[in-house]
């Protein structure tokens, strides 16, 4: 983000030691504005996830200055909003591609991942068919979290032909938002 912060005296008598400060931005100077004079400030913000995180960065600037006695002082903030695309996805796959008989173990694995820009937390994993359910606390844009279960095959997956598996990943964005998938 690139803010302008113009500082001007709107008063009728010269001002020393105008105090400007931008503590988003780590800017403290001193400066001295003769009346109508201006002094303007460039200042740059990198996004952090903590400011993906909270929807905006709001960044307030200050002028102050003392004189006879009395300071005046102003602020102007500017609030700039976060365009947050919470998304999750959850793949499974597994190691045996065929079965023959009942009693034969497939070995699963569930990998959850964070395909969005936002933090997520309370992330719940399930997997009805194997009896897996497991809580992540959290997961960083990019993060992902893997995980293995096993089914073993019954008589009616031989007699069907198949097993039809899915696992399901549903987390909460920081804004209150509920995302889900599904595994294929």
């Amino acid at each position: 983000l690139n803010y302008t912060i113009v500082v001007r005296n709107t008063g009728n008598v010269t001002l020393p030691n105008i105090t400007v400060t931008d503590p988003l931005e780590g800017l403290n100077q001193s400066i001295t504005l003769a009346p109508g004079a201006s002094r303007t400030f460039n200042a740059t913000h990198t996004i952090t996830q903590n400011d993906l995180n909270a929807g905006q960065v709001t960044n307030t600037a200050r002028a102050s200055v003392t004189y006879g006695g009395t300071t005046y002082s102003d602020t102007d903030s500017q609030t700039v909003n976060a365009n947050q695309n919470p998304q999750i996805s959850v793949t499974k796959s597994s190691n045996e591609s065929s079965y023959t008989l009942s009693g034969e173990i497939i070995h699963y694995t569930i990998t959850v991942s964070n395909s969005g820009n936002v933090s997520l937390t309370n992330i719940s994993v399930t997997d009805p068919l194997t009896g897996f359910n497991q809580t992540i606390a959290g997961l960083a844009p990019g993060a992902n979290s893997s995980f293995n279960t096993t089914y073993t095959i019954i008589q009616n997956d031989v007699n069907s032909g198949q097993v039809n598996n899915t696992a399901s990943a549903a987390g909460n964005a920081p804004n209150g938002q509920r995302v889900t998938d599904n595994s294929n």
